[in-house]
């Protein structure tokens, strides 16, 4: 009876730890470099039942067309897309972000096309944008409330900008694709001290920079998604990539890294694809100090 009440507790931690994604199994190391692991763009499993459809209380950032010239992305015309159900609309996903985590809508729904906020962080935590620059946090907002988001979209809804989320914030982000475009290494596109946040069938992409950065004790939980950069160039004529010395990663559209992981933060990567980080310096997949991984 003892034996086996010894085997039941063990059976039991064992599930906790794979409920809770992050198993002590994973020490520090580093893998370098890593080229492309999987040739796709939405994920190794991406999940194709995710519910799409736009619900009462979203907020709606309108969807993004190019102009005549071709090169800049401009809203479209409310009449272009017509939506039932008075929900609430915005120009930008800062906006419209900022009116979710007041508690005013209970999810950000992402019209197609790009979508930027440029030089900024979007930060979701106690500090909180202003109305008048809702891309910058400038303020505390006040709350003891712990911020909470949820991001969908349209399948081509493309975010061009910087997160930040916080230690007091949690949420997910389903089906986008969250990309930035940097000179420097250590900047990265999604960098996460809070949680726990999910990230389920995204896409998540720098230009020269770190695609993820966790850090703290965060927990981020990541399936069926692509981190990485965009693009790993072209390969000579041994199939080795080639190697563009106008760019700190090898290629402008490489990550420098992939994941990059720091003090006690925890990450889960189920079904998910690292690819097109750095060929000098870079890494596929960094887990430094107390962080741990799940691969």
């Amino acid at each position: 009876k003892l034996l086996i009440c010894f085997v039941l507790a063990g059976i039991r931690e064992s599930c906790e730890k794979l409920v809770g994604c992050f198993p002590k199994i994973v020490g520090n190391y580093e893998r370098f470099p890593i080229c492309s692991i999987l040739g796709l763009r939405g994920g190794a499993e991406a999940n194709q039942d995710l519910d799409r459809k736009i619900l009462p209380g979203d907020a709606i950032v309108e969807r993004k067309v190019l102009d005549k010239s071709g090169n800049i992305w401009m809203p479209s015309s409310p009449e272009d897309w017509e939506i039932s159900g008075g929900n609430p609309r915005f120009l930008t996903v800062p906006e419209a972000v900022e009116d979710v985590l007041d508690g005013n809508s209970n999810r950000v729904f992402v019209g197609s096309g790009r979508h930027e906020w440029h030089e900024s962080r979007l930060i979701v935590g106690e500090w909180r944008s202003s109305e008048s620059f809702p891309a910058e946090g400038t303020f505390v907002g006040g709350s003891s409330r712990i911020p909470r988001l949820h991001l969908t979209g349209e399948p081509n809804a493309r975010l061009w900008g910087m997160w930040f989320l916080e230690p007091c914030s949690g949420g997910k982000f389903d089906s986008v694709s969250l990309t930035y475009k940097t000179d420097a290494g250590m900047i990265s596109t999604l960098e996460v001290l809070g949680g726990p946040w999910e990230l389920n069938s995204i896409e998540l992409r720098s230009f020269g920079g770190t695609a993820l950065k966790t850090a703290i004790n965060s927990s981020t939980f990541l399936i069926g998604s692509a981190i990485g950069g965009l693009d790993g160039g072209e390969k000579d004529e041994f199939g080795d990539w080639k190697l563009d010395t106008t760019s700190s990663a090898g290629h402008p559209m490489r990550a420098h890294v992939g994941v990059d992981m720091f003090d006690a933060s925890r990450a889960s990567m189920v079904g998910c694809s690292v690819e097109y980080t750095g060929l000098v310096g870079g890494a596929g997949v960094r887990v430094r100090e107390a962080a741990q991984a799940l691969l």
